[in-house]
């Protein structure tokens, strides 16, 4: 009876245990601690849901109002850090790190008059709080002043000579300067004094990438990934590591790794399909791309290079080219409804250039032409869907009807099929920089080739050759007037999760001169293709007309150019004899004696790639033949659109740098 009542009790107590942890556990001090360990491990995903149960049970706790705002912070996410950070100012007013956190915050939000305005209430109260004067450096930054930044982080070493928040702001602005030296000094400083720390050795390991220096930049990001195993940023760094050295069958597990932590993560998806595509795994490739950009629909790199596959790798009648070029006969459809005609006509030939056989798509490419104006052109592609065995009784009627209806246009009356015509075009070489920062690295190459087909699409431009890799003026220089180009483009690009930004400049191939540098900088939906179709409107504007005397009737003529290059009626072209025209060395334009310009072509009617007109020679014997150029200049004064650049965003990195 004794030892049942002693058993009794001792299974009392344990129950009684057992109860008081089962309600620890669930209790707001132990989810902070354990949300705490999270975030300090790079976890944030975790660390939120614990902070977020720790506040359903006690909304004023302010532990982890500070750690949802931090969290939130190291995230990227600025408004919803706010959010938090001035709750918790609430329930303490005299915490200055509060403040601090407030104005970095506004940083990120663009607020730099808010996040000054908070900075100096710091220091009013504590004249050398360091993070107050860091965040006055990283508005320094923000307003374009990259040295004034650097004089004050080098200022505050000198009061903490191992103060890591200052070490590492150097070691990115350094880097961002091309100062690779420089930037060098203070990573080995920081690498001494703080070995342990995860961020460190990730900060060390991106400027040893960026600096060429592969086999430290591996050591760094496997070690910063030893201290915080399964980091998000870390795992993507070793990542394009690899796919730099050509490791890419080492990618491939190291991602699988952590998607199923982190499945929703772009990145991870796009980064997987780069590598299964340097390995010729295109099937693979093609599913990891495509679930990039459906977790992001607005990740267009990931679908660009997809795109880039499926026209490369697969037979022209396979089914994922017809399911992938919807997207874009849609896209064009919306366009055309806002009357977006450009954007229209791009997505109808990037449809088509994916499915080149889609009747749907043919006839919404068509059928632009057709309310344009352009009746020749909106025959030539329905002719394209007759040839292909797509045509059908009311594609065969509007077919008889407008061949009836230009029974007297230009091209009937001189009997020339100008959609057959060799036109002559400028051959341009294409280069791009890896050098350039973005988050989808080494995208550089697909959007280099997507630019490729803008070029393509247009009458007087060829890019013969894939688009080239060259981080520098003298390979590119080299590599065009090799091939014997007219004109080389280089293109360099900036992508952050907000912006795209791309840099060009074109150039003479022969002679290596410079003609013209142009940026576009765009935000918001469609901004990659944006860009880069305003690249390629530019040059097209840039690129002087030219063409020839295709025939001949005593004083009357024709010649290659039409209205679908911009000519008009009245319009009076020079002619100059053939041979005698060159690209000029120095400057947008043409080389060729006085001598060689033998009379005037005045255009008296046109057709969509033709026009008619008068002859007017200009002295006593009359050389005009055909074969001779016609040119027709853009106005001097005629300059393509360029946007200035954006302030820097170089401080949104600065950002991401926590304090010591």
């Amino acid at each position: 009876m004794k030892n049942r009542l002693l058993f009794g009790c001792v299974l009392l107590l344990g129950l009684q245990a057992q109860l008081v942890l089962a309600q620890d556990a669930g209790s707001p001090p132990l989810l902070y601690r354990q949300g705490r360990t999270a975030q300090l491990s790079g976890d944030y995903y975790s660390a939120i849901e614990d902070y977020k149960t720790a506040l359903d049970q006690n909304p004023a706790y302010l532990q982890p109002l500070v750690g949802m705002a931090e969290t939130y912070f190291a995230l990227g996410e600025y408004s919803e850090a706010l959010k938090y950070v001035q709750e918790a100012e609430q329930y303490d007013e005299t915490d200055l790190s509060l403040l601090n956190l407030e104005g970095r915050s506004r940083i990120g939000l663009g607020d730099f008059a808010g996040a000054r305005k908070l900075f100096d209430r710091v220091l009013a109260q504590q004249p050398n709080n360091l993070d107050a004067q860091f965040g006055l450096a990283e508005l320094d930054l923000a307003a374009g002043e990259p040295k004034t930044a650097l004089d004050k982080f080098e200022s505050a070493l000198r009061t903490a000579p191992e103060n890591r928040r200052a070490l590492l702001s150097l070691i990115v602005l350094y880097d961002s300067l091309g100062e690779y030296r420089r930037a060098d000094g203070y990573a080995r400083i920081v690498l001494d004094a703080y070995p342990n720390d995860s961020f460190t050795h990730y900060i060390a390991a991106r400027h040893y990438l960026d600096s060429g220096d592969y086999a430290q930049a591996k050591t760094q990001v496997q070690t910063s990934l030893a201290l915080g195993p399964g980091n998000l940023e870390a795992t993507l760094l070793l990542s394009e590591v690899y796919l730099r050295t050509g490791e890419y069958a080492k990618v491939v597990p190291l991602i699988e790794g952590v998607l199923a932590k982190h499945h929703d993560d772009y990145l991870l998806w796009y980064s997987l399909g780069l590598a299964q595509e340097k390995m010729g795994d295109f099937e693979g490739s093609i599913r990891s791309y495509a679930q990039a950009f459906t977790i992001h629909p607005d990740d267009q790199i990931s679908r660009i290079a997809m795109e880039g596959e499926l026209i490369d790798k697969l037979g022209m009648k396979d089914p994922l080219r017809a399911q992938y070029a919807q997207y874009h006969f849609d896209q064009g459809q919306a366009y055309e409804a806002r009357n977006y005609i450009d954007r229209a006509l791009r997505e109808f030939r990037r449809g088509l250039k994916i499915d080149p056989y889609s009747k749907e798509g043919r006839l919404l490419y068509a059928g632009i032409f057709k309310l344009e104006g352009y009746p020749a052109k909106y025959l030539s592609e329905l002719s394209v869907l007759q040839r292909d065995g797509l045509s059908d009784t009311s594609i065969q009627d509007d077919i008889d009807v407008t061949k009836s209806a230009l029974s007297d246009s230009v091209a009937s009356d001189w009997g020339i099929r100008q959609f057959d015509i060799q036109r002559e075009r400028y051959n341009l070489s294409l280069f791009y920089s890896t050098r350039s920062p973005m988050i989808h690295f080494l995208g550089q190459e697909a959007l280099a080739e997507y630019l490729r087909d803008l070029f393509e699409s247009d009458e007087h431009i060829r890019v013969p050759d894939n688009a080239q890799q060259a981080n520098d003026f003298a390979s590119a220089f080299r590599a065009a007037r090799r091939s014997g180009s007219s004109y080389f483009l280089t293109m360099y690009v900036t992508e952050t999760e907000r912006y795209f930004q791309v840099d060009c400049s074109l150039y003479v191939s022969s002679t290596g001169s410079k003609l013209k540098s142009f940026s576009v900088y765009r935000t918001g939906n469609d901004r990659v293709t944006n860009a880069l179709a305003a690249i390629a409107d530019s040059v097209h504007t840039l690129l002087p007309l030219k063409g020839r005397i295709l025939k001949r009737e005593f004083d009357q003529g024709v010649i290659d150019l039409g209205a679908l290059d911009g000519v008009k009626s009245g319009a009076s072209l020079l002619i100059v004899k053939n041979g005698s025209l060159r690209i000029a060395n120095d400057r947008l334009g043409f080389s060729y004696p006085p001598s060689a310009v033998i009379g005037n072509f005045v255009v008296t009617r046109t057709d969509a790639l033709l026009s008619e007109g008068n002859i007017v020679k200009n002295q006593f014997f009359d050389l005009i033949n055909v074969g001779d150029y016609v040119i027709y200049p853009p106005p001097k004064d005629e300059k393509p659109t360029i946007e200035a650049p954006p302030p820097s965003s170089l401080y949104q990195t600065l950002l991401r740098i926590p304090g010591n």
